[in-house]
């Protein structure tokens, strides 16, 4: 019985050649456990709470591996302590993750139909919780295996499934910036007037930093899932697995300052009363067939913002032009017969009926309805 136990360990008589830093673990541990009733009370504050029990989870499964962290140090060839470890800093990340993949509906709801990408922004959700799912299944029965197979076969086995699951939340991150940074190009570049309905959550200053956050978070758990990945290519027993420097600056560091960033500026106070609006998923009463499924606010039905900026009565824009015809709006864009809505900053007027002279002598155009700037949207 000794002897197979031996070989069921990566080096020596335990899972790691020294044991690990009680300090450092504690540390962690409590630094995790003060955020979960944080981000439970910012869910309740402000009525976001499937986003804030996601990351509630994740930060619970922080703690539960750091526990198993504290159990290694105590005896390095803890099974418990672990499986313990493996599955709660495997496990965490992917659910901090998962509760910014819930943003990403939310955001393309925000500025209008004419900017989606797919048909429905609820598609995004749907097909990153399957992701999610996947990759927890894998990320499980990777570390379930590896520690309980008989034979080194198995547990090599086991180490490749760990590896599969770590692949898949690598590429689901990836796959998340490059889809929510393709939608950033697609603002910018764009031809269509933006919906006015939410303009005062697009262009607040706040929810321009929670955007920078939510970038920056995804972006390391997307390097800490880097590191793990490269750590364990060459099993539990090589050296970035067994280096307890790696192991606390990037993986523990970057989980926790990913967690810290999400929370400084919560989703709710970001989106405010919009979060619950936008959402793709619980259409309102009479709201089934708008095309992202918005529901009404307390205020009434959502106002569309026309295709053309009405002018105002009786009012006059100071910008004169020479005699001649108003130029018309385009009717094609790009050679689109489909698209009838004009380039963003484009105005339309009258003949003024004050010019002096005999006839009319100038063309004054009536002031645009306020529309938003370029450079204040991002």
């Amino acid at each position: 019985m000794g002897d197979c136990m031996i070989r069921i360990f990566p080096v020596g008589d335990g899972f790691f050649s020294s044991p690990p830093s009680v300090v450092g673990s504690a540390v962690f541990l409590a630094a995790f456990a003060i955020l979960i009733p944080i981000n439970w009370w910012a869910g309740m504050h402000w009525n976001t709470p499937i986003y804030s029990l996601t990351i509630v989870a994740g930060l619970v499964f922080e703690v539960i591996g750091y526990i198993g962290r504290i159990l290694l140090n105590l005896d390095t060839a803890s099974v418990v302590g672990f499986v313990l470890y493996m599955l709660g800093t495997i496990m965490g990340p992917t659910f901090i993750t998962s509760a910014v993949y819930q943003i990403l509906p939310h955001i393309v709801v925000l500025y209008g139909k004419e900017f989606t990408l797919v048909s429905q922004p609820a598609y995004f959700g749907v097909f990153f919780m399957v992701l999610d799912l996947c990759t927890i299944a894998f990320q499980a029965a990777g570390v379930a295996v590896s520690i309980s197979g008989a034979t080194p076969d198995e547990r090599t086995r086991g180490l490749d499934i760990l590896l599969a699951g770590l692949a898949m939340q690598m590429a689901s991150i990836a796959l998340f910036l490059c889809i929510y940074w393709r939608f950033v190009y697609k603002i910018h570049h764009r031809i269509y007037i933006l919906d006015a309905t939410f303009r005062d959550v697009y262009l607040s200053a706040k929810y321009k930093m929670f955007l920078l956050c939510m970038q920056l978070a995804a972006a390391f758990i997307l390097v800490r899932t880097i590191v793990r990945f490269v750590s364990l290519l060459e099993g539990f027993d090589s050296i970035l697995n067994q280096s307890q420097l790696v192991a606390l600056l990037l993986d523990a560091t970057l989980v926790l300052a990913a967690c810290i960033i999400l929370i400084v500026i919560p989703v709710g106070a970001a989106f405010g009363r919009s979060w619950s609006i936008t959402s793709p998923y619980c259409p309102g009463d009479g709201d089934a067939n708008l095309p992202l499924h918005r529901r009404r606010g307390r205020s009434g039905p959502r106002e569309i913002t026309p295709p053309l900026p009405t002018a105002l009565p009786n009012a006059y824009s100071p910008r004169t032009y020479n005699p001649g015809t108003p130029p018309q709006p385009p009717t094609h864009v790009n050679g689109s017969p489909g698209a009838s809505r004009p380039p963003y900053g484009w105005a339309y007027g009258k003949v003024s009926q004050t010019s002096p002279g005999p006839s009319p002598s100038a063309v004054e155009y009536a002031p645009r309805q306020q529309l938003v700037k370029h450079d204040d949207i991002w």
